[in-house]
């Protein structure tokens, strides 16, 4: 097996060696979510230009080739092929479940309390949330999430998305065998029931050495091209995201050469390893989520709860999406309704908070044709219409951050009721339809 010091640690003075882990995981990366621990960014044209024309700097990586037409139909293709192995272990919301809670333990074990590890962790939760066969979908919401954190501006972000997929369409072309071994072992040890074994682990983390080592030379790759893209502000917050996660990547090491000498264990996996059971289990009781609006089977509407998160929402006003300031009040509700546990409180926070700020760039840069629409017009004008947007986005990112017991035994959430004469009322759950 290949071995020896990783470039990548030992510039910042670490001397380890990174051997991989299970391809499967890695996938799992690849489609947007452990990859989303890193950050990443957006490379200017004249630092481009430049960089061609002395070709290349002492000790940089090479860029990668051109994204052309014929790679990215490659890539796709090769993708689909892997979504369609992944459609095969049924509904991914469960697997999402599964990977929320091996990443909530994980930060918990290792107090990845700070800011910027926080936000990995929703990173990665809510591009998980996506089922891993939408590949667009994942990689621009993991675009998107983090050209929001760090303020990119359009040319920015273009040239960070165009550099994000080339990067990930290069890994899949590079390794798509031992992915597609791996993955097709994966399910069909999941479909069958069988147990993963220490020997299995083992070996998935010897196959995937070069894999591990392509990715973490691409997101090192991403990370140089753009640093003197960025201003101060924006330099100081990527600096101490890159640095937690190098911390992080010091725990993913540890964990990985364990395995590579035949000591992985159930726990590490969480519900992938077989440490936990799967709702599925024999005599397990499935219940559906109930649809939007209605109230599930088994709750009682005047549960104290229920009656609890109406009283707050009486207190929403009138076009809660057309202003940002009310948008705390929703999330009161829905954190009362769902009942949301503590790391679910901090995630739902963080995106309220980001999404204020957002709205409130976007009211500063458009006052003078906001404060021309009368109240009574802002729900239909369409120069409010970034806002309501944002609201719906809101709500969005907040039902992804549910697990299904709470989609199945919750109120859930509608939109509140107007009266006549414009204040908004306490929403009554609507009785389940026969």
């Amino acid at each position: 097996m290949p071995s020896g010091t990783d470039p990548h640690w030992k510039r910042l003075g670490r001397d380890v060696k990174t051997p991989a882990g299970s391809a499967f995981i890695l996938l799992v990366a690849v489609f947007g979510g452990v990859v989303g621990v890193s950050p990443v960014r957006a490379q200017n044209d004249e630092d481009d230009a430049s960089r061609t024309e002395r070709g290349g700097d002492a000790g940089e990586t090479a860029d990668p080739p051109p994204m052309t037409q014929e790679v990215a139909t490659r890539a796709m293709r090769q993708f689909d092929a892997f979504g369609e192995q992944l459609k095969r272990l049924g509904d991914w919301n469960q697997y999402a479940d599964d990977l929320d809670g091996l990443f909530e333990d994980i930060w918990k074990k290792n107090n990845w309390n700070s800011e910027p590890d926080q936000f990995a962790k929703r990173l990665m939760r809510e591009v998980e949330r996506i089922p891993p066969w939408q590949v667009t979908e994942r990689l621009d919401r993991f675009t998107d999430l983090l050209g929001e954190r760090y303020q990119f501006n359009m040319v920015q972000r273009t040239k960070f998305k165009t550099r994000v997929y080339a990067e990930s369409f290069g890994l899949i072309l590079g390794h798509s065998d031992v992915i597609a071994k791996q993955l097709r072992e994966f399910v069909e040890r999941e479909s069958s029931g069988g147990p993963i074994t220490p020997e299995m682990v083992r070996r998935w983390t010897e196959e995937s050495e070069p894999l591990m080592q392509d990715m973490l030379t691409r997101v090192e790759r991403l990370a140089d091209s753009a640093r003197s893209s960025m201003k101060p502000e924006q330099a100081k917050l990527f600096d101490q995201d890159y640095e937690r996660f190098f911390r992080r990547m010091d725990y993913i090491h540890q964990l990985r050469n364990k395995w590579r000498h035949g000591k992985w264990e159930p726990a590490d996996w969480g519900a992938f390893g077989g440490a936990t059971a799967k709702s599925d289990a024999p005599g397990a009781e499935q219940q559906p989520a109930a649809p939007m609006g209605e109230v599930p089977a088994g709750i009682d509407p005047k549960a104290p709860r229920v009656v609890e998160a109406e009283r707050r929402m009486n207190v929403v006003r009138s076009y809660v999406a057309e202003d940002a300031s009310s948008w705390g009040r929703w999330v009161q509700w829905f954190v009362a309704v769902y009942e949301l546990d503590a790391g679910q409180r901090d995630a739902i926070q963080s995106i309220l908070t980001e999404l204020e700020a957002r709205a409130g760039r976007f009211r500063t840069q458009h006052e003078q044709e906001l404060v021309a629409v009368q109240p009574a017009d802002r729900e239909s004008s369409e120069a409010f219409q970034p806002l309501r947007d944002m609201f719906e986005e809101l709500k969005t990112r907040s039902m992804a951050l549910l697990t299904e017991r709470q989609r199945a035994t919750s109120v859930v959430p509608s939109e509140p009721i107007v009266d006549e004469a414009g204040a908004a009322q306490p929403v009554k759950p609507r009785p389940k339809k026969d």
